[in-house]
C-alpha cells in the first residue's frame, strides 16, 4: 500500500525537535521490491544519535503512517547552497 508523503509534512515534524538543525534531506530508493525513504537530519552532537533517530522515526510513523529509516549526522554534513537546498533525492530510477 502506498502512502503519499510531502516534504512539508516531514519538515513540520522535524521542527518539533529543538535538537535538530533546519537542514534535512530525504532520499527515496527501491530496495527488495519496495520503496524506502531515508531521512537525514543534523544535530549539534549533544544527543544520542541512535535514540534521536528512533524518536524521529516513531513520530513520522505516528503522524504519516510509515516508518522511515532515519540517519542522524553532525551539523554541517548535509549539503548547503546559496539557493534552496535540494531536500528530496529520488534514487529509484538512477
Amino acid at each position: 500500500k502506498g502512502v503519499n508523503v510531502f516534504p512539508k509534512q516531514i519538515e513540520e515534524i522535524l521542527a518539533e525537535f529543538p535538537e535538530l538543525s533546519s537542514e534535512y534531506q530525504i532520499r527515496i530508493s527501491h530496495l527488495d521490491g519496495k520503496d524506502t525513504m531515508r531521512i537525514y537530519v543534523e544535530t549539534n552532537g549533544s544527543v544520542d544519535f541512535l535514540d534521536m533517530a528512533k524518536r524521529v522515526a516513531t513520530r513520522v510513523k505516528s503522524r504519516i503512517g510509515f516508518t522511515p529509516l532515519v540517519k542522524v549526522v553532525e551539523i554541517g554534513l548535509l549539503p548547503r547552497s546559496e539557493k534552496k537546498s535540494k531536500r528530496v533525492i529520488d534514487e529509484r530510477y538512477d
